[in-house]
């Protein structure tokens, strides 16, 4: 992701991003999308102090790391109450631009598209797919989530990492996707680990 790309129609009227330094790597964020770890936004609107800010995913969940105001014509000071900024909107329009599509193509090979998420429709659409309700702390996992770690530890993508693609597809930290990992072994969802490797015999 070289190019600065913009989204229309979102709730604020301007949002660009553009990738972080350094090599670009990319997540899972949903069944058909991926994001960058790591990516750089702007947000331009005449309500807010123009806003750069990088995103980082961190246990599945776009997160800002860092952030920078500054004075616009239409707002010419910054003061405590215009800088108490939506944040968490500013993160999901500016994840919405950077996330990319996955299409595969006649010949199987899976590439990335720009989503293009112009209504409010399909970025709704975007996050509930992107996001799965985890089980709380204490509360038994029950078959059917257990069954979607199944599903998710078996999706090619994970290739030789599969605990971590569970970890980042579900949202979950590392060691919670491999608790998850280790019950559907027991329920009989995942077979049984090989030797000190990933996978299943």
């Amino acid at each position: 992701m070289h190019a600065t790309i913009a989204r229309e129609g979102g709730k604020l009227e301007s949002v660009s991003v553009a990738a972080a330094p350094g090599d670009i790597e990319w997540v899972s964020f949903g069944p058909q999308h991926v994001i960058p770890r790591r990516f750089q936004a702007r947000v331009r609107d005449r309500r807010y102090p123009f806003c750069e800010f990088e995103v980082e995913v961190r246990d599945g969940k776009p997160t800002c790391v860092w952030l920078q105001v500054e004075t616009t014509d239409t707002v010419p000071t910054i003061t405590w109450s215009n800088i108490r900024l939506p944040l968490r909107m500013f993160v999901e329009e500016a994840t919405a631009v950077a996330a990319m599509r996955l299409v595969t193509g006649p010949d199987g090979r899976v590439t990335g598209h720009p989503s293009y998420l112009h209504s409010d429709e399909e970025f709704e659409a975007f996050y509930e797919a992107a996001s799965t309700r985890l089980p709380r702390r204490g509360v038994p996992l029950d078959d059917e989530h257990l069954r979607k770690v199944a599903e998710v530890y078996r999706d090619p993508r994970g290739g030789r990492h599969p605990t971590e693609f569970v970890a980042e597809q579900l949202h979950a930290t590392r060691p919670t996707a491999g608790r998850w990992v280790m019950k559907a072994r027991e329920k009989g969802f995942l077979g049984k680990a090989r030797d000190r490797q990933a996978g299943e015999i």
